[in-house]
């Protein structure tokens, strides 16, 4: 590689800024890189010009998040401490570069643990701890938050979080773009208070999964597609041609 083209130079003392690279290694990238423009260069260009474009840090809890999207951390910034497995967080003046051993993280997701407040009331995780209960199935979480008359919280676990999978004390979901800015503080401190115990709040970037709602909709959809292939729903039609079949009751 010719080191007196200053372009070479400027791309190797960009490159070496980057954790664990100096100028050899470096070097070698951009050698690696001037070697298969078309197959590298051009795509890489890319994706950086739509992070550039696209990306930002969320003044909040500094996760990365599209520009035009709203971040899933609540805005009042009452947070004790928000872990995210990417790391992604870096200030300019450190040097010293936090290492984390990524081996285990299979899934394309974002967590938020820990998204606690930083002075929970005492003395009602002190009573929560003589009444607590189990919760063992996201069921378990709905019925009681409906118990509780946590109207908003109840409609957010029904309607726009998607459960990818539940376990005693994690819990993994998926949300559509109207869940409450605040879901994940609110249920974090709610299952804090009702179990007295910390559970941790995974968030997917599942798409196949649905909603209790949408399951809903699905299953009710199933049974009227079924019941109008009945003989008692074709005589009806016959009886009520202008009639339509808008749900089914099943009797006690």
């Amino acid at each position: 590689m010719d080191n007196d083209i200053p372009e070479i130079n400027e791309l190797i003392q960009q490159f070496s800024k980057l954790p664990g690279l100096g100028p050899k290694s470096a070097k070698r990238i951009i050698l690696k890189l001037i070697n298969n423009k078309d197959n590298m260069v051009k795509p890489l260009a890319k994706s950086l010009a739509q992070v550039y474009k696209k990306v930002v840090r969320c003044i909040d809890c500094g996760n990365l998040k599209i520009i035009d999207k709203i971040c899933i951390c609540s805005s009042d910034n009452s947070y004790d401490k928000i872990c995210v497995v990417e790391n992604l967080v870096e200030k300019k003046d450190d040097k010293k570069t936090l290492e984390k051993d990524t081996s285990t993280l299979t899934k394309n997701q974002l967590k938020s643990t820990n998204q606690i407040k930083a002075r929970p009331v005492k003395s009602s995780i002190k009573d929560s701890q003589e009444t607590k209960i189990e919760i063992t199935s996201f069921q378990d979480l709905i019925d009681k938050a409906n118990e509780e008359k946590e109207i908003e919280l109840k409609y957010d676990l029904e309607r726009n979080v998607k459960l990818v999978s539940f376990n005693k004390g994690a819990i993994d979901i998926s949300f559509n773009e109207k869940l409450n800015k605040n879901f994940i503080k609110n249920l974090t401190e709610k299952l804090l208070l009702w179990t007295s115990e910390r559970w941790i709040i995974s968030l997917s970037k599942n798409t196949e999964a649905k909603s209790i709602y949408e399951k809903n909709l699905e299953n009710k959809s199933n049974k009227l597609e079924e019941f109008q292939k009945s003989k008692i729903a074709q005589d009806i039609k016959k009886t009520f041609p202008d009639a339509k079949l808008i749900d089914i009751k099943e009797e006690d």
